[in-house]
C-alpha cells in the first residue's frame, strides 16, 4: 500500500513540475487549478486514494499548441425529442421510451432520461434503429423560426396525441394531412391550450414548446373569444353574474373562482318567441370547461361553443377541420390582452345601445399554407 501511494505521488509530481508560479488547492478531496499556463482538467474517481489527471493540449506538427474543444453534452431525452431528424416525438414519450429501456447509446440500454450524451461520440438507437442527428446550422435555424397553424377544431375530435379509446384526435388528423411535415425531417407539433370535445373553433399548433407555455399563461392576459348559444331565459342578473365574475363551491373541496368576463348579446340572432339565444363572451384564463361550468351555474345550457379568437390570432372565414400556416406573432407585440375592464364599474353594467368604441386593430394574419 505504501509503496502504491509513494508511485501515485511521484506521476502528481511528474504531472505538475512543468508548471511553475501556480497555486494548488484540494477542496472536498478533488484538485482545484487556478491561472494554470497549460489547462488541467482534473478528474475525480470514486475512489478517495486515487486522482487521474490530464492535460487538453496537444502539440502540432509545426510545434504549436492547440486546445481541444470540450464536446457539449445534451440530456437524452432531449436529444430524441429536439435534435432528431428522423423522430418526431415529444420529451414525454422521448422519456417513456427511456425509461422502458428501448434506448441504447453505444450498445448500453439507458433508463434515465437525464443521462448526457455527446452527439458527435454516441451512436443512439431506438427499437434497434439509430437516430439520425441534426447538424448544428439546421438545429439553430429550425429554432429561430417555429412555426405556428391556426386549426379549426372539429366538434367531437379531442385534442390529443392519442386516445386509448379509440376517439378521433385533432392531432392525429393533423398529422396525416402533412402538418409539420417535410422533405427534410418531421416536426413535432404541440396544441397550445386545451378545448373540449364538444367546443369547436380555433386551435393552435406550433413547433415551439416555449411560445406555447408563455401563450397559456394567464399572466399575459390574451383575450379569448367566443360564440356561445344557451338555452334558457338569459336575464340582466345572470349577465352581471358573469361580469362581475363567480365562485362556484364544490362539496368539501372548496370552491373555484372565475375571473370576470365580457359579455355581449347578439340581439340581431335572436327571436321572440325563442329560447335560445347567441352570446359573445371574452376571458383572459383558460380554465377546464370554463364557460360551460359558469353558465350550467346560472341555470343556463351550452347547446354550441365555438372559440373565435385568441390573442391577435383569429379564426375569420377558415373552413371546419382545415389547419392554416400563419406567421408567428410576437407575444409583447399583440394587441389583443390585458384587462377586459377599464375600471370597477363597468363590470356591473350592461352594454347599451351607444356606439361601440374602436379598439386597436391588429395586423391581418396572412396565410401560407393551408391543409385539409
Amino acid at each position: 500500500m505504501a509503496a502504491s501511494v509513494v508511485a501515485w505521488r511521484r506521476q502528481l509530481h511528474a504531472v505538475l513540475s512543468p508548471i511553475r508560479g501556480n497555486r494548488s488547492t484540494f477542496f472536498n478531496g478533488s484538485l482545484l487549478l487556478s491561472s494554470c499556463r497549460q489547462p488541467v482538467v482534473a478528474h475525480h474517481w470514486p475512489s478517495s486514494s486515487s486522482i487521474f489527471i490530464r492535460s487538453t493540449t496537444h502539440s502540432s506538427s509545426d510545434g504549436q499548441q492547440s486546445h481541444q474543444q470540450p464536446q457539449p453534452q445534451v440530456r437524452l431525452s432531449k436529444l430524441l425529442s429536439q435534435h432528431s431528424s428522423n423522430l418526431a416525438i415529444s420529451r414525454r414519450e422521448a422519456e417513456r421510451l427511456i425509461q422502458g429501456g428501448h434506448v441504447t447509446v453505444a450498445g448500453q440500454v439507458m433508463t434515465s432520461p437525464h443521462f448526457l450524451v455527446e452527439p458527435t461520440r454516441n451512436t443512439v438507437k431506438v427499437h434497434g434503429k439509430v437516430v439520425q442527428l441534426l447538424s448544428s446550422s439546421t438545429s439553430t435555424s429550425e429554432t429561430n423560426s417555429s412555426k405556428i397553424w391556426i386549426v379549426h377544431k372539429l366538434k367531437g375530435e379531442l385534442v390529443a396525441d392519442f386516445d386509448p379509446h379509440g376517439r378521433p384526435t385533432m392531432m392525429e388528423r393533423l398529422i396525416r394531412s402533412g402538418v409539420g411535415q417535410n422533405k427534410k425531417q418531421k416536426l413535432h407539433i404541440k396544441p397550445i391550450g386545451r378545448l373540449d370535445m364538444m367546443t369547436e373553433g380555433l386551435m393552435l399548433v406550433t413547433t415551439s414548446g416555449r411560445y406555447a407555455r408563455d401563450m397559456e399563461l394567464p399572466v399575459h392576459q390574451l383575450h379569448r373569444t367566443y360564440r356561445v348559444r344557451v338555452h334558457g331565459p338569459l336575464t340582466r342578473y345572470k349577465i352581471q353574474a358573469i361580469q362581475r365574475g363567480i365562485t362556484i363551491t364544490n362539496d368539501g373541496t372548496g370552491g373555484t373562482r372565475y375571473s370576470p368576463m365580457k359579455v355581449q348579446l347578439e340581439q340581431h340572432r335572436q327571436r321572440r318567441s325563442s329560447t335560445n339565444s347567441w352570446i359573445t363572451i371574452s376571458c383572459t384564463e383558460g380554465k377546464n370547461r370554463q364557460i360551460r361550468n359558469v353558465l350550467q351555474h346560472l341555470g343556463l345550457t351550452v347547446t354550441r361553443l365555438i372559440r373565435i379568437s385568441f390573442g391577435d390570432y383569429q379564426l375569420q372565414t377558415i373552413p371546419p377541420g382545415m389547419a392554416v400556416e400563419v406567421p408567428l406573432k410576437d407575444l409583447n407585440k399583440q394587441v389583443h390582452k390585458g384587462p377586459l375592464f377599464g375600471n370597477r364599474r363597468n363590470r356591473n353594467r350592461i352594454a347599451k345601445k351607444t356606439p361601440k368604441q374602436e379598439e386597436p386593430k391588429a395586423s391581418p394574419v396572412q396565410w401560407i399554407r393551408h391543409y385539409r
